[in-house]
């Protein structure tokens, strides 16, 4: 009765530990989630997640549709996500679902703010529930204290932490790599080969693995490993499954995973060959011809230096994990985990393939966050390796570790993201300079220009009447309805379930100038020389976002009149710039 009495116990205790990790973390993000704004990538996703569901119905109804077989660049990214997101965010934007308390409460400034936000708290929602199932799946691997630090490592990895602000691409991308993997891993621990699988263990990896493709269909080149890995663990453990079965199984599961992932795919529905076809072009032969500032060096997308990957890792990775990293090599390889040895088998893996294809690859390491999952493994085996020097040690270094983590990241809020680790000067990270007005020094930072929202706060405090928003204007223009000199017109109009812009396109301000045509229309009226911008911290070798260099034969003086920030570890670290401007002939 006792042992039961404590058993009971024990797993209560265990429970509020749990829902004070998870609730914790989640009303972390809910807090920042209201002070982020839009991004480069949002607008076109809320647009495609319409024609998800739109092209649905005309499936359904009218095949012959000319919008079935015409896509824009972002359906190629898959909807299994993007498709139920934009379903949940009509519903509350149809019936306003909790509109009146936000706009009274200051949390949103208007319907368009009210969109984003409500697109952003079901991503907190989302990327909760998958660590749930991850936290699951991960206890019939590890112990429940290896759990609780993987759990804790991952929610503590500023770069993760902060994308789940508002990355509704990359971050379910990373969640779900990262569940598919480990179920399929923890599976073969337990049935040891494919054809022990029941056909619902089948059905579940495929269906996992369809939801990976369902998001990036690029995610085959990162599941694959799995495959490589399992023919491995066969061969050392001289397992007696034939080559015969081994195929015929892997079949198995890559049918069934082809199937769920076109089930997923409405726009592919009707056309399939122009829709694989435009993956192809889309996520293999993305013309990105920008550069990416790192360390110093702007380094082109379309040829990126065969150490991009690591270099920004690096020193994107708190110190402390690196140490966790470097530990874990020594213990990594004696260890009989499946997961442990997948992860670091994956990190070199992907580390490789990025050094020797040279993919197009820019935004620092954001299209690689789902690595961040398996790099946290390998923390947790390097402090285990620690530790198991003497079981004293345990109690400190995880307090150390913890208080380091939050001391080195919480200056700055909701801009995690741009963390950067102590062995980067922040002296050099950001700094103004009139000669580029994306800013200088070593370092990108708001690249993605979620400060948008926080910069419309700034024009309270100037007398603006020419406001040139520079790219990505549509982070600062659908805010403008709480200055004096800016109207607003809501940025959505819902027709057939697709959020159509309207004329104004969310804005019909006093003066403004957004993007290139405007923009030259007033440089060519010659009725005034002088204005403000709104431009983001990411320098530009050639190219700036405010284009500029478009006009060499005129000279802009920019001078800094405020700026979006934080003090990072004693200097200022720099996301976006209120600049005034003047404009002559040279």
């Amino acid at each position: 009765m006792i042992n039961l009495k404590n058993q009971k116990l024990v797993k209560y205790k265990n429970f509020l530990f749990q829902l004070t990790i998870f609730s914790t973390y989640l009303l972390h993000n809910l807090f920042y989630t209201f002070n982020v704004g839009n991004h480069w990538d949002t607008i076109n996703q809320i647009f495609t997640g319409g024609r998800f569901v739109e092209k649905i119905k005309l499936t359904l109804t009218d095949q012959n549709n000319p919008l079935l077989s015409d896509f824009i660049g972002q359906e190629f990214y898959g909807s299994i996500y993007q498709g139920p997101l934009h379903i949940i965010t009509t519903i509350f934007y149809q019936q306003k679902l909790g509109y009146s308390f936000l706009i009274d409460t200051g949390l949103v400034m208007n319907e368009t703010d009210y969109i984003f936000t409500v697109r952003h708290i079901f991503n907190q929602l989302y990327v909760l529930i998958i660590f749930i199932f991850i936290f699951i799946i991960l206890k019939q691997s590890f112990s429940l204290k290896n759990v609780y630090l993987f759990t804790l490592g991952l929610m503590f990895f500023p770069s993760f932490t902060g994308h789940t602000l508002f990355n509704t691409l990359d971050i379910p991308f990373a969640l779900h790599i990262f569940l598919a993997s480990i179920y399929f891993l923890t599976k073969i621990s337990i049935k040891g080969q494919l054809n022990k699988f029941s056909k619902i263990e089948k059905l579940l990896v495929s269906f996992l693995f369809a939801c990976v493709l369902g998001i990036r269909a690029n995610g085959f080149v990162f599941l694959a490993p799995l495959l490589i890995f399992y023919i491995y663990i066969n061969y050392i453990n001289q397992k007696d499954e034939t080559l015969k079965s081994l195929v015929v199984e892997s079949f198995k599961i890559l049918l069934i995973t082809i199937s769920l992932t076109y089930f997923f795919t409405p726009g592919a529905w009707i056309s399939p060959i122009n829709y694989v076809n435009g993956i192809y072009e889309w996520q293999f032969q993305n013309d990105w011809n920008g550069t990416t500032l790192t360390n110093g060096e702007f380094i082109p997308g379309k040829n990126p230096k065969a150490n991009y990957l690591i270099t920004w890792f690096f020193y994107k990775t708190p110190v402390i994990y690196l140490l966790f990293f470097l530990l874990s090599f020594l213990k990594k390889f004696s260890t009989k985990n499946y997961i442990e040895k997948y992860s670091i088998f994956f990190t070199v893996y992907v580390f490789s393939l990025h050094a020797l294809f040279n993919p197009i690859s820019y935004d620092e390491i954001r299209h690689y966050l789902f690595l961040i999952p398996f790099l946290v493994v390998n923390f947790l085996v390097g402090f285990n390796f620690l530790i198991g020097i003497s079981s004293k040690l345990q109690n400190p270094i995880l307090l150390i570790s913890l208080i380091y983590l939050f001391m080195t990241q919480f200056q700055l809020d909701h801009y995690k993201y741009t963390y950067l680790n102590e062995l980067t000067s922040t002296q050099d990270i950001s700094i103004y300079c009139s000669e580029n007005i994306n800013g200088c020094g070593n370092w990108i930072t708001d690249y993605y220009g979620i400060s948008g929202k926080e910069f419309v706060g700034l024009l309270d405090n100037h007398d603006i009447s020419n406001l040139y928003v520079c790219a990505p204007s549509k982070s600062v223009t659908p805010y403008l309805t709480r200055t004096k000199n800016f109207k607003h017109h809501d940025l959505f109009e819902i027709k057939n379930n697709i959020p159509v812009q309207n004329e104004t396109f969310g804005y019909d301000q006093f003066e403004i100038i957004y993007s290139e045509g405007p923009f030259r229309n007033f440089l060519n009226s010659n009725m005034k020389n002088e204005f403000y911008t709104f431009s983001i911290h990411a320098p530009q070798e050639i190219k700036d976002t405010c284009l500029f260099y478009l006009y060499p034969e005129l000279k802009f003086d920019c001078k800094l009149e405020d700026s979006i920030n934080r003090q990072f570890r004693g200097d200022k670290i720099y996301f976006s710039y209120l600049s005034s401007c003047t404009v002559t002939n040279f």
